[in-house]
């Protein structure tokens, strides 16, 4: 499969976009896509960061008056959308690749309607909901108050979505940290400063400022700058060489041990944001831009991270008043930040090739839950649709999951596996045994329903259980999906009438002959 990536970086725009698209990229290529970049020339483009992955770059001609900051996102592009569309084609070199990934807060409708003829299918990457697309799938990764509506009417009917950090295209690293991670914070002893790739207001010198208060001076800081070195960086290294305890990290120092490693974080909104909150880090949020206000604001409703203001309008006695309430509280704000691993699982990039590059059913694999799933099933209960079909349909609350997983875990009579592609889990089934009976609960991922994977699932999990037994599932009426997948493996079937549910029973031993005679290999 072919996938041309369109994004920029630039001094103005910052590193973002370009390295949620690189993320991606590599887990494309992984998934054994043929991917390129089309990059414009801009000061600070960091094309170098997709060379040294070996990804081919097109790369457009810088523009006669640069990219530069301004409230209009249209000069970021530093042309017409028709000069670029008509670049962007050439560039192409008459080639029609399966998927052109856009990721540019200057291009809309205009620029898609002169591309889409040249390439089979075109995904959105955006965050803002302010314009109209023509586009295939879409993509966006924030937390946000209103995630489900945010793009009524400015997308074709046709168009399917994919919304919410559960996306969020973050490097692999984060994800190995966070299955290692077992760092148990107590206190705050190492405290990181980084506002993004540029910092235009020059936050971090005002957060070294304030942790040279006394009572924060003894700390441990370190000092991240961003890809596109801050104007006033010669400010920061003059701050960073005067405060005892204090250093100096550039880009390609590893953000993940940064991060692993600090106590506390001041940090911007953007993508940097839910890095953190993958890794449950407590975090004091500055919006350095106009679209992370709305997030900041919602992750700080949320209770995991704490926002301070809008970078050009902060006040020092704003920061060093948050930093002295977050010495003051730290086992709260450290337990707050756990939040942050329930919303954001590291597993997007992976999660949105799933969605591009389907995987084949003969790719399964089911494996026994760990106590680290606690997190996964948790999104997986909570998943809109899972509650809509489930018995009891109210959301399920953090500490009453917490509860009810950990016991499941503990009980010898529960039996739970998770459903794997791979290293990427995709779903769940658990039976709990009691009288020589198995009560089924299954559930699928989102981003994998509808391929007629849960009988799989079952029958894998029937073969780690003793023949004898009685497998049992209810289902509501309502549950068209379910009933058919009980159906289809010849489960008895009954109906109670005052409950409105449906009640399916049948033997291990018939469900693993039924599976050898059909010859499918289900036993892996």
């Amino acid at each position: 499969m072919k996938i041309v990536f369109r994004v920029d970086a630039s001094s103005a725009m910052g590193s973002g976009h370009l390295i949620r698209c690189k993320n991606l990229a590599l887990a494309l290529i992984k998934r054994g896509a043929e991917v390129s970049f089309i990059c414009r020339d801009f000061n600070g483009n960091l094309i170098h960061d997709l060379l040294a992955e070996s990804i081919s770059v097109s790369v457009l001609a810088s523009p006669k008056i640069s990219a530069r900051t301004t409230d209009s996102y249209l000069h970021w592009l530093g042309v017409s959308q028709e000069v670029d569309a008509a670049e962007t084609i050439l560039a192409l070199n008459s080639e029609h690749p399966d998927w052109m990934i856009v990721d540019h807060y200057a291009l809309d409708i205009v620029w898609e309607k002169q591309v889409k003829p040249h390439v089979k299918k075109v995904l959105v990457i955006d965050d803002l909901a302010n314009r109209l697309h023509l586009c295939d799938l879409l993509l966006d990764q924030n937390y946000s108050f209103e995630t489900n509506n945010r793009y009524q009417r400015l997308l074709p009917e046709d168009s399917r979505q994919i919304l919410g950090p559960r996306y969020a295209l973050m490097d692999s690293n984060f994800q190995h940290a966070r299955e290692k991670m077992s760092k148990n914070r107590i206190g705050i002893k190492t405290i990181l400063i980084y506002l993004g790739g540029v910092d235009p207001d020059n936050i971090t010198s005002m957060a070294l400022l304030a942790l040279s208060d006394p009572k924060l001076e003894e700390i441990q800081v370190n000092v991240l700058i961003g890809a596109n070195s801050p104007p006033h960086r010669q400010a920061v290294e003059v701050l960073v060489e005067a405060r005892p305890y204090t250093k100096l990290y550039e880009p390609q120092d590893n953000m993940v041990e940064l991060l692993v490693g600090a106590d506390l974080v001041i940090g911007a909104g953007g993508v940097s944001a839910l890095e953190r909150l993958s890794l449950g880090v407590p975090t004091i949020l500055v919006s350095v831009a106009d679209n992370q206000i709305a997030v900041c604001k919602a992750l700080a409703a949320a209770g995991c991270a704490y926002y301070v203001g809008h970078a050009p309008a902060l006040l020092y006695k704003e920061l060093l008043g948050q930093l002295l309430w977050c010495i003051e509280n730290q086992y709260q704000i450290t337990e707050k930040a756990k939040q942050g691993l329930t919303i954001v699982d590291a597993l997007g990039a992976r999660r949105t090739t799933e969605v591009i590059l389907p995987s084949s059913e003969n790719e399964l694999s089911l494996r026994e839950t760990k106590l680290e799933d606690v997190y996964l099933y948790f999104s997986w209960v909570n998943e809109t649709e899972v509650r809509r079909q489930s018995i009891n349909t109210d959301i399920i609350g953090w500490q009453k999951h917490n509860d009810w997983f950990y016991g499941k875990m503990k009980a010898s009579n529960c039996h739970m596996f998770v459903l794997t592609i791979g290293d990427f889990p995709v779903g769940q089934v658990r039976f709990d045994v009691e009288n020589g009976k198995v009560e089924i609960d299954y559930s699928l991922d989102k981003v994998v329903r509808g391929r007629g994977w849960a009988a799989n699932m079952i029958i894998k999990a029937a073969y780690k259980m003793e023949p004898h037994l009685i497998l049992i599932g209810e289902v509501k009426s309502s549950n068209i999906a379910s009933r058919k997948v009980f159906q289809g493996m010849g489960f008895a079937e009954s109906l109670d009438p005052y409950l409105g549910v449906y009640n399916y029973s049948s033997s291990i031993s018939r469900l693993i002959q039924d599976d050898c005679e059909t010859g499918v290999d289900s036993v892996n």
